[in-house]
């Protein structure tokens, strides 16, 4: 493995995150492992996704790896965003392995709607 980079720079395994649309729901796909360096790309994402008042969103973790501190706080800022907006929901699936581990453990699940996979969510926000 590399020597760490700078914040942001891709260091190791990568991270991706790939967005689509569902009938009017915006799906981001996670892969890989989110850490401190890899969060930026997933911020960036985030916060134009909530600029464009994008209001029905999915994560989708069944790709992701791994995730650090710096990735939780990625998503609860999000989700602060998301909730200003009227009517906006975010919905998180697909967890499983050390990614829920680490959202029970942090006891910080309770603050998302989770369900268990994509059809799950999709169906419940077009609901």
């Amino acid at each position: 493995m590399r020597e760490p980079g700078r914040p942001g720079q891709k260091v190791g395994v990568d991270f991706d995150v790939e967005m689509r649309d569902e009938d009017g729901v915006t799906v981001l796909d996670l892969r890989g492992i989110l850490n401190i360096y890899s969060s930026y790309e997933l911020k960036d994402t985030l916060f134009n996704l909530a600029d464009s008042r994008v209001s029905r969103i999915v994560l989708d973790f069944s790709r992701l790896v791994s995730i650090d501190s710096a990735g939780i706080g990625a998503i609860i800022i999000m989700m602060q965003r998301v909730r200003r907006i009227p009517g906006a929901q975010m919905v998180l699936c697909g967890l499983s392995g050390h990614v829920e581990q680490v959202f029970v453990v942090t006891r910080i699940i309770s603050l998302f709607h989770v369900v268990s996979g994509i059809d799950e969510a999709l169906t419940l926000l077009r609901g």
